[in-house]
């Protein structure tokens, strides 16, 4: 397999922090713990209590339900996103890559 990197966009960040999943998912959200789907409120300070304790106290990087969430490590910011895409079937995308490193 071969694939070639583009540069696809950038992703803004306000809150040292971005969540890679599913749009449909960001209404509810699955506890961990218990497997109940719970829904979100929709304000800033429910996500956050959803998220788990550990990332809260030390960024990183931590599953959420059906999505990974990450800390940039650098904060605010536009981030590159790219794509890593199979040169055989160009509409195959294999990775995505956001570039959280500062140059």
């Amino acid at each position: 397999m071969t694939t070639k990197r583009q540069l696809v966009g950038r992703i803004g960040i306000d809150a040292g922090m971005c969540i890679v999943g599913d749009p449909c998912y960001v209404r509810t959200f699955d506890d961990d713990s218990t497997g109940e789907t719970l829904p979100l409120d929709g304000t800033w300070d429910e996500f956050l209590k959803r998220l788990p304790e550990e990332f809260r106290e030390n960024g990183g990087a931590a599953s959420v339900g059906y999505a990974v969430i990450a800390s940039t490590g650098h904060g605010d910011g536009l981030y590159p996103v790219y794509a890593e895409i199979d040169t055989k079937t160009p509409d195959l995308i294999r990775r995505l890559i956001i570039d959280f490193e500062i140059k």
